[in-house]
């Protein structure tokens, strides 16, 4: 069973059709079938602020946050994604918005799969599986455009 994916807030860089493909698209490929329902929610750097003091005595807006929680059904997960648009910073030279937002997105995804990276051995290859999630997908889209176009 597929999870329901809520999305709330207002972001940029990619339409809600393309957000919208890369939540299904990350939902197939890291296999979240053990998922309810993900929210995805954009918010102000005051309200993930608050989040971040609440949860993890953190007194500082953050860029994302991501919260697995056991899910009213045994096996079956519940995941809310935060998001501060307005903290998001290009630090890993993706260039544009849109893969900034689905890069950031994919980070989320991974916490709430068990991911970590309290380590630098960790952070690497957490960064590299966003990477690859993201490059495949860019390959994925750019193959279908590329059938669209010869037929």
């Amino acid at each position: 069973m597929r999870p329901v994916v809520k999305i709330s807030g207002k972001w940029e860089g990619a339409s809600r059709k393309e957000l919208g493909q890369y939540l299904d698209y990350l939902i197939q490929v890291l296999d979240m079938d053990n998922f309810l329902e993900i929210s995805v929610c954009f918010c102000s750097p005051s309200e993930i602020k608050q989040l971040n003091i609440k949860y993890r005595n953190k007194h500082v807006s953050t860029d994302i946050l991501s919260f697995h929680l056991p899910g009213p059904i045994d096996g079956h997960d519940m995941g809310d994604i935060y998001l501060s648009p307005s903290d998001f910073r290009d630090e890993f030279g993706l260039g544009n918005d849109g893969k900034l937002l689905f890069f950031l997105i994919t980070h989320g995804f991974l916490h709430l799969q068990g991911w970590t990276h309290e380590s630098v051995e960790k952070f690497e290859l957490m960064m590299a599986k966003q990477r690859s999630l993201l490059d495949a997908f860019e390959e994925r889209k750019a193959l279908k455009a590329s059938d669209h176009n010869h037929v």
